[in-house]
Parts: structure tokens; C-alpha cells; sequence
């Protein structure tokens, strides 16, 4: 069996290997509202996604109702430190990692 590459392997377990997320984003809002064109459902979609990125920007946290919560989360700086080789139990040194942000999704109980 072959590892998942990131959210490649997530998007195939929901069946969103054979289209981009946003065609499969835009024939589900195309099937509610049949009278949109592709493209408008499209640009729908590039709307909704600017609008979350920008909130997270600027507010650090976007809350939609009924769906879930955004928010910036500031990861810490980690120094240099001594690590292991599992393989060979070699010691070796880790490279330090700066500070850094994430960004967290939490679902909405309702979702």
C-alpha cells in the first residue's frame, strides 16, 4: 500500500482525485443552483476562498456559522538539538526551526 502524499491522498479518499477541488466545488453548487454558468460558480468559489483568506489575515479568525472556525495559531522557535538515527542509533544534530504560523480549522457541531 502507498503512503498518502499530503492532501492528495485525503482529496482521493473523498473522491476528488479525478477533478481540481474547485470543479468539484462548482458542479455541487452548479447541481443546487442550475441556472449559474461554470464560470460564475467558479468565481463563486474564488470569492468565498479570498474572503476566508483575507479574514485570517486580517482578523486572525473567521467564523462561519453552521460550518466551522479559521484561526492563525503562532508556532514557537525550536533551538538546535541532539537527535537519533532509528536505523543506525547514530546521535546527530537537528536543525533549530524558527517561529512560525499555522493555520487551524475547527468544524462547527452542527457540520
Amino acid at each position: 500500500m502507498k503512503k498518502s502524499k499530503g492532501w492528495r491522498g485525503a482529496s482521493r479518499r473523498h473522491g476528488l482525485a479525478a477533478k481540481g477541488i474547485k470543479t468539484t466545488v462548482a458542479g455541487q453548487i452548479l447541481q443546487r443552483h442550475p441556472k449559474m454558468s461554470q464560470k460564475e460558480a467558479k468565481e463563486l468559489f474564488d470569492v468565498t476562498m479570498g474572503a476566508i483568506r483575507t479574514g485570517i489575515k486580517k482578523q486572525k479568525r473567521v467564523s462561519i456559522p453552521g460550518f466551522g472556525t479559521f484561526k492563525v495559531k503562532k508556532t514557537k522557535a525550536k533551538p538546535k538539538r541532539k537527535g537519533r538515527n532509528p536505523f543506525t542509533g547514530k546521535e546527530t544534530w537537528l536543525k533549530p526551526k524558527p517561529a512560525g504560523t499555522k493555520i487551524r480549522f475547527r468544524q462547527a457541531k452542527e457540520f
